[in-house]
């Protein structure tokens, strides 16, 4: 964490609305000074360093341990973003920016702002019609392969952790994006590093 920029939230960032709670902080709506709408995940960096979870407000539940590696997912993103490709062809969850906000003591990672997680679509909006099933499905295939092509085991796939986002201008079809590499394992079958009894 040393080795990410320094800067305050307020410097580049405005309007922050809570969306969701995380393990280690929350999620917020928030405006580039451009007044492009973004996620901003802030999380606490006492919470990420312990690798323990941050009580959501109102709960009465304690701190947990956990296993999720915010690093190693800054890390990923970051070299899956550096792959280039837009979001829609790729279908993983690109890091626009990651700072640390040291007045905050928050780590601050920069995503696309999207519609909704496909748990809450299915919640609210029931079954998705067979054809919209199938786009997203085959997405998600694509997804994976991806990941996978790149040696990344996602190891946390959820309806949680699978988000929609509407098509740009001149794109018809949404985008659904993998998201949260948080218990992410990069494999290397040639060292024959595997993901076996890893979960």
């Amino acid at each position: 964490m040393e080795l990410l920029p320094r800067k305050t939230l307020g410097s580049g960032y405005r309007k922050l609305v809570p969306l969701a709670n995380a393990l280690f902080g929350e999620i917020c709506q928030a405006q580039t000074l451009a007044g492009e709408a973004v996620a901003i995940k802030k999380l606490d960096l006492a919470a990420v360093r312990a690798k323990q979870t941050v009580p959501a407000p109102g709960l009465r539940r304690k701190s947990l341990a956990v296993r999720e590696d915010v690093l190693l997912e800054i890390q990923l993103m970051e070299r899956l973003s550096a792959l280039g490709g837009e979001p829609g062809q790729a279908h993983g969850m690109p890091l626009r920016d990651v700072f640390v906000d040291e007045a905050q003591q928050q780590l601050c990672m920069v995503l696309p702002l999207c519609e909704a997680d496909l748990f809450t679509q299915l919640s609210e909006r029931g079954a998705f019609g067979q054809q919209r099933a199938r786009k997203l499905f085959l997405q998600l295939l694509h997804g994976l392969h991806f990941l996978h092509g790149q040696g990344i085991a996602h190891r946390d796939l959820s309806l949680e952790n699978l988000l929609l986002r509407p098509g740009g201008e001149g794109e018809e079809q949404e985008h659904l994006l993998i998201a949260d590499l948080g218990l992410a394992a990069e494999v290397d079958e040639r060292k024959g590093n595997a993901c076996a009894g890893r979960v």
